[in-house]
């Protein structure tokens, strides 16, 4: 199985064998954005005060539109990884000059309203996949295979929230960690459209293996969408808090990109089952 499907063999009955110390330092970093860092914490060190109002129109949003746009902005996001991210590159990750574009997209919308913050959700979504790809680049991940770039997109999952009907899985799995969790799940559907893909490109006989995928993605993505949303919906926002918002949204994001691709990058150079044992035993100790 791939990198991308398979972190969940057991690592328990593995002799101890701690990571170098700065490899350690890695993985504990990646652990806390992972595990323990929320969309709705940024949102509200944007806004500040205003975020408690911003909150109250959570439950108004017309849920089914933002789910309609969301889908419609991964899609978006789709045809960018698969047509257009697999040139090499040696550049390194240019994250401020993609928090700037989605503060530049976040004005229009923070200037408009919820309908504006709509419109831009499917550019919005495309600037943090670029920048996604270049964490992922700069981490060492090759961009000319397409399992790859799929998993650029499994960022929108990783960095979502967990739906109602998956909140379980998490103990159901045996599971100590959500991320792990997600991985196995989301690795399914990313080997399963990578060869849906690779044989038929995006064609409508292509179809269920990358609906699914989507599908799993949009479930945990649209989550975060909608606390975005809800910040935006507020009619006094103005332009610059819109920025403020999407520089938030961006950075979260971009952090938890970092943090994934760190992951897999430990992976390569320590192996699978010695990074899983260290990554629970931090996640163990976050806990207590």
């Amino acid at each position: 199985m791939s990198d991308a499907s398979d972190p969940s063999s057991p690592a328990a009955d593995l002799p101890a064998e701690p990571l170098p110390a700065e490899a350690l330092e890695d993985l504990e970093n990646a652990v806390e954005v992972l595990e323990y860092r929320g969309m709705l914490r940024q949102i509200s060190d944007a806004l500040g005060a205003r975020f408690e109002r911003a909150v109250e129109f959570l439950p108004d949003i017309a849920q089914g539109k933002v789910e309609e746009v969301t889908n419609a902005s991964l899609k978006a996001a789709l045809n960018v990884a698969v047509k257009t991210m697999d040139k090499k590159s040696e550049a390194a990750s240019w994250d401020l000059s993609h928090k700037l574009a989605g503060a530049a997209v976040g004005m229009v919308g923070g200037a408009f309203g919820l309908p504006s913050a709509l419109v831009e959700l499917p550019l919005s979504t495309t600037v943090m996949l670029r920048s996604v790809a270049d964490i992922a680049r700069a981490n060492g991940e090759d961009l000319t295979k397409l399992e790859t770039r799929l998993e650029c997109l499994n960022v929108f999952a990783l960095g979502g929230g967990v739906p109602e009907d998956g909140a379980e899985q998490k103990a159901d799995d045996g599971y100590d960690s959500a991320y792990f969790a997600t991985r196995v799940l989301l690795g399914q559907e990313i080997g399963a459209a990578t060869k849906s893909i690779a044989a038929k490109g995006l064609s409508d006989d292509a179809a269920q293996p990358v609906v699914r995928f989507l599908a799993k993605i949009a479930a945990r993505y649209g989550i975060v969408v909608s606390e975005k949303m809800a910040a935006m919906a507020v009619p006094i926002l103005g332009a610059a808090a819109g920025a403020a918002i999407n520089i938030a949204f961006t950075s979260h994001f971009q952090s938890v990109a970092r943090a994934h691709f760190s992951v897999r990058r430990l992976e390569r150079e320590h192996g699978k089952e010695r990074v899983k044992r260290e990554y629970l035993r931090l996640t163990k100790k976050l806990n207590a």
